[in-house]
């Protein structure tokens, strides 16, 4: 089997990063681009208003070289549209985890392709800001949208930001979103499940394996928290409370934040947490 990843980001973001069209184009149009320029294939996507899921197939440092690709130019976007930086805040991250396994890289596929279901009413194949019906219509890009090669290097550069010439035979639609037949590995979404009769049978997964996939994801996130994101928490929560910076608040009143970050899903009971508040160990033996 080739090397598959499950790649996603933050979450756990109160934030909402996706909210509308324009900003769900730029992010499929982002998995798109950063697929091509670091040879990296894409099984299966989905964007929501808060993070994005994906299942990838590439070598190790292609895999991380798509991921530092994709933060940086989704972030200087929503930079951009929000005017300022500290807006964006340090907690937008990307994380990857290597999949083990055929049975693994199945169970996650259809975990990325249902995630929809958590906020959408629709059914998965219908949700338009993921791999919708391709797996059921393999010839769409034959068919459907706006040819690439039609486009002048100068004018891709325009519509979509890039500095390397795109694939000719991929194609775009009136919203200047590059369709998810161009780029999507479906060939090897197919090797996967063999047959669309099989994919159909594990559109039902059990909810328990859902949930372990999602506690999971949770997890991760929690530990990729870096001490400059728990402080930056920490320092909002602090001047929100106690109308004054993180570290003149007392020990109490650290205590009092480390209990409502754990409380509120932001961090767990760890060295770093105990770090981003500046206390000490015998400190935290009081949570």
């Amino acid at each position: 089997m080739s090397d598959f990843y499950h790649i996603y980001s933050n979450g756990t973001r109160a934030d909402i990063l996706f909210p509308g069209d324009e900003e769900k184009v730029y992010a499929v149009n982002s998995l798109a681009i950063g697929s091509n320029a670091c040879d990296v294939n894409v099984l299966v996507f989905i964007i929501n208003d808060t993070h994005f899921h994906l299942i990838a197939s590439g070598s190790q440092e292609d895999v991380l070289n798509y991921i530092t690709y994709l933060k940086a130019r989704i972030s200087r976007f929503l930079i951009c549209k929000r005017q300022n930086r500290s807006a964006l805040g340090t907690g937008f991250q990307i994380s990857s985890d290597p999949i083990k396994d055929r049975d693994e890289c199945l169970r996650k596929f259809m975990y990325v392709y249902r995630n929809c279901l958590d906020f959408y009413n629709g059914a998965p194949w219908t949700y338009p800001w993921g791999i919708g019906n391709i797996l059921f219509n393999p010839n769409l890009s034959l068919i459907e949208g706006i040819h690439m090669g039609d486009l002048s290097h100068t004018a891709q550069r325009a519509m979509f930001g890039v500095r390397d010439k795109l694939p000719g035979g991929w194609r775009y639609d009136n919203r200047k979103m590059i369709l998810p037949s161009s780029f999507v590995d479906i060939s090897s979404v197919m090797q996967l499940f063999g047959s669309v009769r099989a994919f159909l049978a594990f559109l039902f997964v059990r909810k328990e394996d859902e949930q372990a996939m999602k506690q999971q994801v949770y997890s991760r996130q929690i530990e990729m928290r870096s001490l400059e994101d728990l402080r930056n928490l920490a320092s909002g929560y602090a001047a929100k409370l106690y109308k004054k910076s993180l570290r003149v608040c007392l020990v109490t009143e650290k205590l009092q934040l480390a209990r409502l970050m754990i409380t509120d899903k932001d961090a767990v009971k760890s060295v770093s947490l105990m770090k981003a508040l500046y206390l000490r160990g015998e400190d935290m033996d009081l949570l």
